[in-house]
């Protein structure tokens, strides 16, 4: 978009330069996060892929189950495909078996943070580590 513009509601606005562009035709990827069934229809219909934060394996499997109710309800357009599911851990770092476990239910990729008291040259170490699908073991 040249020159960006917007004029909806609540909110409106033109004469606005912003850069650098995205690269994306149709801009960033939009990647969302909650446990209300709003989040969940919104997710559905808006959003790339959906974050869930301090989850465990059990708790993910249930939120996992509600999404996929609500999608019986909320048509996603295919242009986005399908819906990349991102999971932060609440044990941290995660077990080999619990890595297992959240690929075992669905989830495309895990967010590991390093022990604290790491030190910073190891930290991105772990993080270059574990930058890869779930069922990439780090």
């Amino acid at each position: 978009m040249e020159k960006p513009e917007y004029h909806g509601r609540f909110v409106e606005f033109s004469g606005v330069n912003a850069y650098p562009r995205p690269v994306q035709k149709s801009g960033p990827r939009l990647i969302m996060g909650g446990y209300a069934p709003a989040t969940f229809r919104r997710t559905i219909r808006l959003a790339h892929g959906w974050y869930g934060y301090n989850q465990s394996v059990d708790q993910t499997r249930e939120t996992l189950a509600a999404i996929d109710e609500m999608a019986k309800k909320v048509q996603r357009p295919s242009e986005l495909g399908p819906l990349e599911i991102t999971v932060s851990p609440r044990e941290q770092p995660p077990a080999a078996e619990t890595v297992n476990a959240y690929a075992e239910i669905g989830v495309d990729r895990l967010v590991i943070s390093p022990p604290s008291g790491t030190r910073q040259r190891d930290r991105a170490v772990c993080a270059g580590a574990c930058s890869g699908p779930v069922t990439t073991p780090c």
